[in-house]
């Protein structure tokens, strides 16, 4: 298997290198880390946090195999429907 170079950029438009299954809930953040990506596979809304904000904004009609340039710190189980959730960082 192949090594992700340790010297290689790692910025925003940076591929991900580990990904991590999300499952809502109310309270809990969404993992360790914090997805620089989150991919949706089954379509719906996602009721979420983003990182710096301080209120939750619910996105719309987000269709399945979706990949969202966002950094959600949370994912609430009321208000998201969309399903198979995976962080990518």
């Amino acid at each position: 298997m192949a090594a992700y170079p340790t010297n290689a950029k790692d910025d925003s438009d940076s591929p991900a290198k580990s990904s991590f299954s999300i499952t809502p809930h109310a309270t809990n953040e969404v993992g360790a880390y914090i997805p620089r990506f989150l991919y949706v596979g089954g379509a719906g809304t996602l009721a979420m946090r983003l990182a710096n904000d301080t209120a939750d904004v619910s996105y719309i009609g987000v269709q399945a195999g979706t990949t969202l340039r966002v950094r959600p710190s949370h994912i609430r189980a009321s208000g998201t429907t969309a399903t198979g959730l995976v962080g990518l960082y």
